[in-house]
């Protein structure tokens, strides 16, 4: 998220106000995830002995500029760990799947930290934007699916997951 304007960073889920035009080369871009069950300020599991599969999706959906969501993504997202992808998403949409990553949480393993970069080449990727007022790129639009098995949807044990975004870009 990037607003027009030269003031730098923005705050919170505000974007910042540094691109000048309508037109960024993206040059990197990283995300530093750290997923884990919920503690007590002392550290302690809150529901010690449980255990969950957790999946993490990173879709780039190529036709538009919505989000994409698990059933437009996985073939049959009520069994979302052994799910392949869906070749056609029902709206139109193809999309391109950046990251797929499975993993266990346990008592014994309650969290779990992974970096992720983007693939772009040496030249950069020229990312685009609608107009002046628009902060998100019209054609970059990357959904973050983040799937617990087992623990409903209320459930006071759900993994947390905490995550960075560091992207470098420079005026196109």
């Amino acid at each position: 998220r990037s607003a027009p304007g030269v003031n730098a960073e923005g705050v919170g889920t505000t974007p910042g106000t540094n691109r000048i035009g309508n037109t960024v080369n993206l040059r990197d871009c990283r995300i530093n995830f750290y997923i884990a069950y919920p503690k007590t300020t002392d550290g302690a599991l809150i529901i010690p002995y449980t255990g969950t599969m957790c999946r993490v999706l990173l879709v780039d959906n190529l036709k538009d500029h919505t989000s994409l969501v698990a059933s437009d993504v996985l073939q049959t997202p009520t069994y979302p760990m052994t799910s392949t992808y869906k070749n056609t998403v029902a709206s139109g949409k193809r999309y391109k799947v950046l990251m797929d990553k499975k993993f266990t949480l346990t008592s014994e393993k309650p969290d779990k930290a992974f970096s992720w970069k983007m693939k772009l080449p040496k030249s950069g990727r020229v990312v685009h934007y609608n107009g002046s007022i628009d902060t998100n790129p019209s054609d970059l639009n990357v959904s973050l699916i983040y799937i617990a098995t087992d623990i409903a949807p209320l459930s006071p044990n759900q993994p947390v997951m905490k995550y960075h975004v560091k992207s470098s870009f420079e005026d196109a």
